[in-house]
C-alpha cells in the first residue's frame, strides 16, 4: 500500500458512520470493538 493509498484509506475510515473514538459501533455488543478498517491500515 502506497503512503497515497494508506492516507485515503484513513480519511475513509474517520468519515465513515459507524466510526467513533477508534471504535466500531456496527461490531459493538456491550465491549467497544475496535474498528477492522483502521487497525488494518496499521
Amino acid at each position: 500500500m502506497t503512503y497515497q493509498q494508506y492516507q485515503a484509506v484513513r480519511r475513509l475510515v474517520h468519515s465513515c458512520c459507524n466510526y467513533q473514538d477508534g471504535n466500531c459501533l456496527l461490531l459493538d455488543d456491550g465491549e467497544e470493538c475496535i474498528c477492522p478498517s483502521l487497525s488494518a491500515t496499521r
